[in-house]
């Protein structure tokens, strides 16, 4: 017993450690490279007003929330190119640093310093935070929402916030990204049928 509390401060610095070398794989060079790919196509959505992204979809892959976030952005810190693409580096960088916390209670602790190391690493994921790309945004929301209903489905009366909590991010996701709507359609599926085997009376 003694040995594993020794040890018990390793996955946490896992994750921290992981977070801190995410983070600067997703700064380097943030502000100064070139605009790549669906970039160019972002730009242009982003300096139209507010009402026409809202009733506009990107069909390279945007979509609309993203667009949105851009263009709050550049009104807020101006047209500088980190501006354009803060919106997706902060939401790459939430969902990094909450692999851990919402992950522990779901895979173990040290699966998810593992899980957090991995999406450090994942070439993807950087891409997707580095370059404005919308996929970066769902991340957190999806943690936050897989939580919430493993919460939902291992107590019977769960808290009403993880509850109110659960639902805005499952009404989020797809508006975040069109594509995240099978993730949410899927998990809330999966909870509703375990939660009707848990509560199935059992035949002697």
């Amino acid at each position: 017993m003694a040995e594993a509390s020794e040890r018990s401060w390793i996955p946490p610095a896992l994750a921290v450690l992981g977070v801190a070398l995410g983070c600067a794989l997703r700064l380097d060079d943030f502000a100064s490279l070139f605009l790549y790919g669906d970039e160019l196509h972002g730009l242009v959505l982003s300096r139209e007003g507010y009402g026409t992204i809202l009733r506009s979809f990107d069909p390279s892959g945007s979509g609309i929330a993203l667009p949105l976030l851009q263009r709050l952005s550049r009104d807020l810190f101006g047209d500088a190119l980190w501006a354009f693409r803060l919106p997706a580096l902060a939401g790459g960088l939430v969902g990094l640093a909450l692999v851990y916390p919402m992950g522990k209670d779901l895979v173990g602790r040290p699966a998810a310093a593992l899980a957090t190391l991995a999406l450090a690493l994942w070439p993807l994921h950087v891409y997707a935070s580095h370059f404005a790309r919308a996929d970066s945004l769902t991340l957190g929301p999806a943690l936050i929402l897989a939580n919430g209903l493993h919460r939902i489905e291992a107590d019977a009366r769960p808290g009403a916030p993880w509850m109110a909590l659960a639902a805005a991010c499952a009404a989020l996701l797809p508006w975040l990204q069109p594509t995240a709507a099978g993730f949410v359609l899927a998990a809330g599926v999966g909870t509703l049928l375990a939660l009707g085997v848990e509560r199935r009376p059992r035949r002697r």
